[in-house]
């Protein structure tokens, strides 16, 4: 970008020769100038933007270790819970 604010700057007169009848050249030097920092503008949302998406998915992530934490324990009352009715019934017999 430090070259698009060097044309932007430029104070080089340009010549009818080399522009014809129109003056463009002032209007993308003028263009040139604030190109930086429309662009450090862009780059700011976008950064931003990354950092709420990489936000939301770690939540999610974090719910889903829940749940299956949740689930693993379940799982494992439920196991015990078998085992238990288990030596109940051996015990009975």
């Amino acid at each position: 970008m430090i070259s698009a604010r060097i044309l932007g700057s430029d104070s080089t007169t340009i010549d009818r020769w080399a522009t014809g009848p129109n003056d463009y050249w002032a209007t993308i030097q003028i263009g040139l100038t604030d190109l930086p920092s429309e662009m450090n503008a862009i780059s700011e949302r976008i950064n931003e933007r990354y950092t709420r998406d990489d936000e939301a998915i770690n939540d999610h992530f974090h719910l889903l270790i829940d749940l299956l934490q949740g689930y693993k324990d379940l799982c494992k009352r439920f196991e015990e819970a078998l085992q238990n009715k288990q030596k109940a019934i051996q015990k009975s017999k």
